[in-house]
């Protein structure tokens, strides 16, 4: 019985390799389901950072089909703090028919501007009109985008 099973064990392949330094069968599935496990991993990883590319590639798009106001003074209509309050204001704007754009100013307001002209004159024109609508804020005013050119 002892002839039998040492026979059996000098003669698995896993004896031999093992002799000899090689990885036996049970290495060779463990390196097998780790390096599945790290395929695994890298196509999650992968398809996480394809997921942000493609995220931020959209909003970019987004951001481009929007039509900018041209100008040099914007008639703003509300400064705002919170974010959420200029895009209530920006929904409003919408609705009314108008093309609103927020200018982002570096002191962390966000000013909702409902057009923009090339001459002072229009703008003030342009303000005083926004006065007369039923939606139209108490804070109407110019921003001469020149005067900050240089920030």
């Amino acid at each position: 019985m002892a002839l039998l099973a040492t026979a059996m064990l000098v003669s698995s392949c896993d004896f031999f390799r093992s002799m000899l330094g090689k990885p036996t069968s049970e290495d060779l599935e463990r390196m097998r389901i780790e390096a599945e496990m790290e395929a695994r991993a890298r196509f999650v990883r992968d398809s996480i950072q394809q997921a942000k590319a493609d995220s931020i590639a959209f909003a970019q798009a987004q951001e481009a089909l929007k039509p900018k106001l041209e100008g040099r003074y914007f008639v703003v209509v509300g400064s705002f703090m919170t974010q959420a309050n200029a895009e209530r204001m920006v929904e409003l704007l919408t609705k009314e028919g108008y093309r609103p754009q927020t200018i982002h100013f570096k002191n962390g307001f966000d000013a909702v501007a409902v057009s923009a002209h090339d001459t002072f004159r229009a703008a003030y024109y342009e303000m005083d009109e926004m006065y007369g609508m039923d939606f139209a804020p108490e804070d109407i005013w110019i921003y001469d985008i020149q005067q900050n050119l240089h920030e």
